[in-house]
């Protein structure tokens, strides 16, 4: 739900995440110009923290990134996101994740080895 901040004049953004324990719990962030950006990232916070396969495939890159930040270091992080974003993303960026397919898969690897990219 995105509502107007009476002072600042800006929009907010609200949703509720579940915890690794169960627990709902309210969730904000503020600061925003239109109620359009408000809107667009609770969306986005919603579908990354649902983790289900009803989102696109590009947008399941951003939550990956988001998870391993800290477990990866800065280097790895920048030649797994070029990778990513120059042979992934233009392929199967806008599929839904659930409607991607085994048979598109192998010809998206078909595809990138006729290019002389190794398995």
């Amino acid at each position: 739900m995105a509502y107007k901040e009476k002072d600042t004049k800006k929009w907010s953004a609200q949703w509720f995440e579940t915890t690794a324990k169960g627990e709902k719990k309210k969730r904000r962030k503020r600061g925003f110009e239109t109620k359009r950006e408000a809107l667009e990232y609770e969306r986005q916070k919603k579908l990354s923290s649902s983790r289900s396969m009803d989102m696109k495939l590009s947008e399941f890159m951003e939550v990956y990134f988001e998870d391993k930040q800290n477990e990866l270091k800065d280097r790895t992080m920048k030649n797994k996101r070029y990778m990513m974003e120059q042979h992934i993303i233009p392929y199967f960026g806008e599929q839904m994740l659930s409607e991607i397919t085994a048979s598109q898969i192998i010809q998206w690897q078909n595809e990138m080895q006729t290019k002389g990219f190794s398995e």
